[in-house]
């Protein structure tokens, strides 16, 4: 009887049970999830400021363009004399 006693007590301070590994895989899923769920909002996020500053850009050449050296004029001999 002493011998299956002293078995039982090495077993069980020998490693993890079968439950704590599966609580600690479920533990670690779950963070899993929740992180690439958070990620993949901030990567849809970072491609919707993007296409918005594309847009601004574009409109902004597009003004630009239509507006380089059409109302700026250059008057000959503007220099104080002196």
């Amino acid at each position: 009887m002493k011998q299956g006693r002293e078995r039982k007590q090495n077993r069980s301070k020998s490693g993890f049970t079968l439950l704590e590994i599966i609580v600690v895989v479920a533990m670690i899923v779950v963070i899993g999830s929740a992180a690439t769920i958070t990620v993949g909002y901030y990567i849809k996020r970072s491609r919707e400021a993007s296409e918005i500053m594309r847009l601004r850009n574009e409109e902004l050449h597009k003004i630009l363009e239509e507006s380089e050296g059409s109302d700026i004029y250059l008057a000959r001999n503007t220099l104080p004399s002196g």
